[in-house]
């Protein structure tokens, strides 16, 4: 694994899963964001107690503006991003032809097209 110390990271998704645990691994300047601000707040006391810097930013990663929000806020205060962790996901249940488009849509906005914005 590469060495990460100082870096600046952002983690998508951080409040749970594997976000959370990619945020917990990390001793660095943490981004975390995610749609749940007690959870995040939460993660957010743990990493800072742990050594880390981390900065909460509530937001949708499906809305390509808040992408875009999130990284101008990582650049302002941290100067620069090093890593960008996408662990926000969405996931159906269904067969694919009886699932509605709009959750389709959802699907590819926040699992694919959500990391565009991130791109320097």
């Amino acid at each position: 694994m590469a060495d990460l110390r100082g870096r600046i990271v952002v983690v998508t998704g951080a409040s749970s899963g594997i976000g959370r645990a990619a945020a917990l691994g990390k001793r660095e300047r943490l981004a975390l964001v995610s749609r749940n601000d007690d959870a995040l707040d939460s993660i957010a006391k743990e990493c800072v107690g742990s050594g880390g810097e981390a900065l909460t930013f509530s937001a949708d990663v499906a809305d390509y503006s808040a992408v875009e929000e999130i990284r101008g806020f990582a650049v302002s205060h941290f100067g620069g991003i090093d890593v960008w962790v996408n662990r926000a996901a969405v996931l159906i249940f269904g067969r694919f032809e009886e699932v509605p488009s709009p959750m389709l849509h959802r699907l590819v906005d926040t699992s694919v097209l959500r990391f565009v914005p991130s791109r320097p």
